[in-house]
């Protein structure tokens, strides 16, 4: 009898808690969705005062978002190097930073970023300008020409001013890195300060002050042609390789670009020749006729010029199932 009693005590109180959960909700249990959309607000110090937003005039074409999404990588480009306040005075752009005394340079939007941002342009008023001419060269070989000789290398919307202005921070655009025609890839490096590119340019900083000469590599890559044969031991005949004997998925490119390796498949180890009782087994690639130089299965770097490579194959004879 006191088990029935506990089990109906129990109901009761069941019955009450679920009556409770009806009639309201918790706030702590309301559902409010993450915030992913944050806000970026420009301002600028002059001669260390706060100012208004940079004064549009000072934006390149360039990129400078109000808002960025969380986990998105977003670009915040600089201002222009200098602005001419008046006839005699120049104001310097020195950086963006993201504190109002401007000790803590902005590193930039990435994916881990979070929070709103406040972005400081750091600007200083000069009067004794000072301006530096800035070359740029590209080396092939040996020979150095002016970029002016190679534009097609610039990269789009890119910025390659020809003079900065001592104290103010000058963008400077990489060029491509890579451009590709019909039959070459004109490959260029970053740039550098020298002409035998051993040191890497590191930007210009308020404190340089002196002309500069900039360096890119440039390696021309040729586009060869790779053709591929069967030579057959028994009679020395060279015949093309049937479509049959190659892998489906597996790599047997036609060209190749002087410079850079490229991997290729092996054929299939049995083909049945047509038309005929006997099958060819694949023994692997050779770089010469005679099939005594084997191929190591990969055209690398140093490799230059057109490629044949030769199949080497075994004769073995079937009887088809009658």
């Amino acid at each position: 009898m006191k088990r029935i009693f506990c089990l109906i005590l129990g109901l009761i109180v069941g019955l009450f808690a679920f009556a409770g959960c009806k009639g309201g909700t918790d706030s702590s249990s309301v559902y409010y969705p993450a915030k992913t959309t944050y806000e970026i607000t420009y301002y600028a110090v002059l001669d260390g005062e706060k100012q208004d937003v940079p004064n549009e005039a000072w934006k390149e074409n360039g990129s400078y978002p109000e808002t960025y999404e969380r986990g998105k990588k977003t670009d915040v480009d600089m201002l222009k190097a200098s602005y001419n306040l008046t006839d005699t005075t120049k104001v310097l752009f020195q950086g963006w930073f993201t504190d109002e005394g401007c000790t803590v340079a902005f590193e930039g939007i990435t994916s881990h970023t979070k929070g709103d941002q406040n972005l400081y342009a750091k600007l200083k008023t000069e009067t004794e300008i000072s301006v530096f001419s800035i070359a740029y060269y590209v080396i092939q070989g040996d020979e150095a020409k002016s970029l002016s000789e190679w534009s097609f290398l610039k990269a789009e919307n890119g910025e390659y001013p020809d003079a900065y202005v001592h104290g103010a921070i000058t963008s400077i655009s990489r060029l491509l890195g890579e451009y590709k025609t019909e039959d070459k890839i004109y490959a260029v490096s970053r740039w550098y300060t020298d002409a035998a590119c051993t040191t890497a340019f590191a930007g210009i900083t308020v404190e340089t002050c002196e002309n500069i000469s900039l360096y890119a590599k440039l390696d021309v890559q040729e586009k060869r042609t790779i053709t591929y044969k069967i030579c057959n031991p028994n009679d020395g005949v060279l015949e093309d390789v049937p479509e049959e004997m190659k892998i489906v998925g597996a790599r047997y490119p036609e060209y190749y670009y002087e410079g850079r390796a490229v991997q290729i498949d092996n054929l299939s180890y049995e083909y049945y020749y047509p038309t005929s009782s006997f099958d060819w087994q694949f023994q692997g690639w050779y770089l010469d006729e005679a099939c005594k130089v084997a191929f190591s299965g990969e055209i690398d770097e140093s490799q230059r010029g057109d490629v044949t490579l030769y199949g080497l194959v075994d004769i073995g004879y079937w009887s088809p199932i009658v």
